[in-house]
């Protein structure tokens, strides 16, 4: 059974832009093997009023694949996922 520790950090939030941002600790930096530059996926739970980061992982897409597309059908599945979900219930 593996052993799960988990660390409490206090962080401030500052204003960068028109958004607010939150430090990360250099230890979970580390841990994580962050690099400038990378995506984090941020999750908010409403009813808790948490906020979960996890790490993207990168995804190498095959020869020819246009990530433009992606883009757009990503964006498309967020507009339209109430209404998706909808139908598959029908």
């Amino acid at each position: 059974m593996e052993l799960v520790m988990e660390r409490k950090y206090q962080r401030k939030v500052h204003q960068q832009g028109n958004s607010l941002s939150v430090g990360i600790p250099s230890q979970v930096a580390e841990r994580l093997k962050l690099k400038k530059g990378e995506t984090l996926e941020v999750e908010f739970n409403e009813e808790t009023q948490e906020l979960l980061y996890r790490k993207v992982k990168a995804v190498e897409l095959p020869k020819g694949f246009d990530i433009e597309f992606l883009e757009v059908l990503n964006g498309v599945l967020e507009d339209y996922d109430e209404a998706l979900i909808n139908l598959k219930d029908r």
